[in-house]
């Protein structure tokens, strides 16, 4: 065929949407690559997926990439490809992508245009890297380094001398794997030469104290998370630049260590941080705090591994009205006696880790929310937590309980503007489930079944609200009732989540059967899409790549999900 009947086929869209579904994808990628007309059929019509985020992972060089759009879990669209296969990949796409997640650095200034990189650190120089960084991609705004190896030696060459050279930033997220001495002069240094809107060190194990270097105002710092065991006495009580670059924060997350927060501490921070709007603080020893001190916007508060808290500090904190729309608090014990008391309606999201083995009941006489909330501590030492009452929350839409716990039906008809539960069901509990599944304005359930002995659902699925289903243990005995109700609700996405190990036998027991809908065109497993009609045709051959599962920095995606094609 000359040149021209082949320009003739390429610009005839159907000819060559025909020819392409012949072709498997790695020849698609190919044939994309021959001319402007065959590259715009295949990302308009072929493979019509949005590449501007991304996550490619590459364990090492030699091995597959594993390529996955931010919206895979929407598209179907992660994907595969060797070395080759990989090279056409960013002939068609790179230019394209303006956020990317790498674990290698394989072809980095390839993707000229990216705003946003997250990146693993582990087997790469700092230094190096952020050179790279600083002379190919000249629109980068966000950077997050994650697993960075590096010693307090060479902190300051290998990090502070590259990094101010990236001008164009206005994220910075560095976590340290080992423990390299973070002094104030470091984080002046980062602050004071670019023009930060969010800065967050994580991991760092020492901190010095500084005697210079203050700043006189804020900038434009408005988001800072220090997750360090640093010396916070000497920056809180020594450094008026610290506190200065809190001027105009709304978002602080602290981990403290070396001193306890006093009511003193508290009243500083609030007088300094006048917008702020979330604070969170880590691993923080409180010490006598007779009155919990906030800024007046501050409307999301968070704990995490916290002690020195008491019931009288969490009553006030609760019950203030018109303050706290969001409460965290996880891992974190509150002595004292409990005393009842009503939470303002302005609550809208509350998450408690609820730990005790006994579930949290409701009292109708009382009609208040009772029950235990606990930390991970022995059971002869466990300070006990007393229930939040909920029925007074009429705003309140995301609800998140662990463990054994749950939350009588009575309360949670009360909650009518309730849109996201999380929730652990007694064994065999299905009216319960069927309850939850007609709550008028829930749309997102989370169900934790540790069932040992399963009986069957005593009734079929039927028509509700809820788009996305989570169940939390895989088990056999409810595939009747979960598969008929995903038949019953088109708007519904249903999740199964599995054991690692055990995730591809799930699977199959799922897909074959008799209720599996025969019209799904893919599927899910462990971040994978897979094809129904392959898994029909060779199940074990198209599940082959799905048993070596990637990690994802850390994340591994141990589930099942059931969704229909747009």
């Amino acid at each position: 065929m000359n040149s021209k009947g082949f320009e003739f086929i390429s610009r005839n869209c159907d000819v060559v949407i025909e020819i392409y579904k012949y072709l498997n994808f790695a020849n698609q990628l190919k044939l994309a690559c021959v001319n402007a007309p065959l590259q715009t059929i295949f990302k308009q019509f072929v493979w019509p997926i949005d590449y501007r985020e991304l996550k490619i992972y590459n364990e090492m060089p030699g091995r597959d990439y594993v390529i996955t759009s931010a919206h895979a879990s929407v598209d179907g669209s992660s994907v595969r490809l060797n070395i080759e296969e990989y090279q056409h990949f960013l002939t068609l796409y790179a230019d394209s992508v303006e956020k990317a997640t790498l674990k290698a650095f394989h072809n980095i200034t390839s993707f000229r245009n990216l705003i946003s990189l997250k990146c693993c650190m582990s087997n790469y120089l700092m230094g190096p890297l952020l050179q790279m960084l600083k002379e190919n991609l000249p629109f980068l705004q966000s950077l997050w380094l994650t697993n960075c190896h590096i010693t307090s030696e060479l902190l300051e060459e290998e990090l502070l001398h590259n990094v101010v050279g990236i001008e164009s930033l206005r994220l910075l997220s560095i976590h340290f794997s080992y423990s390299p001495t973070i002094t104030y002069e470091h984080f002046y240094h980062i602050v004071s030469n670019l023009k930060l809107q969010t800065l967050r060190l994580t991991s760092v194990s020492r901190e010095v104290e500084a005697q210079q270097s203050a700043l006189t105002h804020g900038g434009l710092l408005q988001t800072l998370e220090i997750d360090i065991p640093f010396d916070a006495d000497c920056w809180f009580n020594h450094q008026a630049g610290f506190l200065n670059i809190l001027e105009n924060i709304s978002t602080l997350e602290l981990r403290i260590s070396k001193m306890e927060f006093t009511n003193e501490t508290l009243q500083l921070l609030a007088e300094t941080c006048k917008n702020l709007q979330r604070l969170t603080l880590r691993r923080t020893k409180f010490s006598e705090i007779k009155y919990f001190v906030l800024s007046p916007s501050v409307n999301d508060l968070g704990f995490h591994y916290c002690s020195g808290l008491t019931q009288k500090n969490l009553r006030q904190i609760l019950s203030e009205p018109n303050r706290l729309r969001t409460f965290r608090s996880d891992f974190t014990s509150y002595t004292g006696v409990y005393e009842e008391f009503l939470m303002p309606a302005s609550i809208q999201s509350l998450f408690i880790d609820t730990l005790d083995v006994r579930p949290i009941r409701w009292t109708a006489m009382s009609h208040q929310f009772r029950g235990c909330f606990s930390p991970r501590l022995p059971e002869h030492i466990i300070d006990l937590i007393c229930s939040i009452p909920l029925a007074s929350c009429e705003n309140l839409h995301t609800l998140k309980l662990h463990a054994k716990c749950y939350v009588g039906l009575q309360v949670l008809l009360s909650l009518k503007k309730l849109n996201t539960l999380k929730m652990w069901i007694p064994t065999n509990e299905w009216h319960l489930i069927a309850a939850l599944l007609r709550l008028p304005a829930l749309r997102n359930l989370h169900i934790i079944c540790h069932w040992l002995k399963v009986l069957k659902a005593p009734f079929e699925g039927f028509p509700t609200a809820v788009q996305t289903l989570k169940i939390e243990n895989f088990f056999e005995e409810g595939l009747d009732f979960f598969l008929d109700l995903f038949a019953r609700n088109s708007q519904m996405i249903l999740t199964f989540n599995t054991q690692s190990y055990d995730s591809i036998k799930q699977l199959k027991k799922l897909f074959k059967h008799e209720k599996f809908p025969l019209n799904l065109r893919t599927l899910q497993c462990n971040g994978f899409t897979l094809d129904c009609a392959d898994l029909r045709r060779d199940f074990d051959a198209a599940t082959q790549h799905c048993k070596d599962l990637y990690e994802d920095f850390g994340n591994t995606s141990n589930r099942i999900v059931l969704r229909r094609s747009k």
